[in-house]
């Protein structure tokens, strides 16, 4: 039997961390006010940290003034690619959290680095590529267009175009699997 081995990498992810206050400096922000008057949520708006080789960013914001929120290809803003990346998603959370607080000038306190180094962060969004090799365009065109004609039977939301097809079941809530050629 021929065994196939492939890599899964990590992409771009989502987290958010609390345990202390954040504030960005000189970003705007955003209020969310029930029709009575009272304040339901206030964000900070993004603001982008290049890496050291100017290839790729993350994108930070706060909620509440209490939640700092992290978005972005973290191995790539670590390592300057992401081709390459670790399977340690704990590792590239905490290496990217670092580089937020160095950055910001945010100093958490010992017990707030440790709860984050034992794993207090929280997931929101997780890519993860496997790349396939299937021999020419062409083959990757035939799979994609057998896995569209799969996915239409299902009762489920399905996107597509010529080189990407996606199945978000509930709407890609929970989770969303797409297929494309590259």
């Amino acid at each position: 039997m021929n065994k196939s081995k492939f890599k899964v990498n990590i992409d771009t992810v989502m987290f958010n961390v609390t345990g202390m206050e954040f504030n960005l400096p000189n970003s705007s922000s955003a209020k969310v006010i029930a029709a009575d008057g009272r304040l339901i949520k206030e964000y900070q708006n993004r603001s982008s940290i290049r890496n050291q080789q100017d290839t790729h960013s993350l994108n930070i914001r706060t909620e509440d003034g209490n939640k700092l929120l992290i978005e972005g290809s973290l191995f790539g803003f670590i390592y300057g690619q992401n081709l390459y990346t670790s399977a340690n998603l704990r590792k590239g959370c905490i290496k990217s959290l670092d580089k937020v607080c160095d950055h910001y000038g945010f100093e958490p306190s010992k017990e707030v680095k440790d709860a984050w180094r034992a794993g207090d962060i929280n997931l929101e969004r997780v890519d993860l590529p496997v790349d396939f090799k299937m021999g020419s365009d062409k083959k990757v065109i035939d799979i994609l267009k057998q896995i569209k004609r799969q996915l239409v039977e299902r009762p489920t939301t399905m996107k597509t175009n010529r080189t990407s097809v996606s199945w978000e079941p509930c709407n890609g809530v929970e989770f969303s699997i797409t297929f494309y050629a590259k």
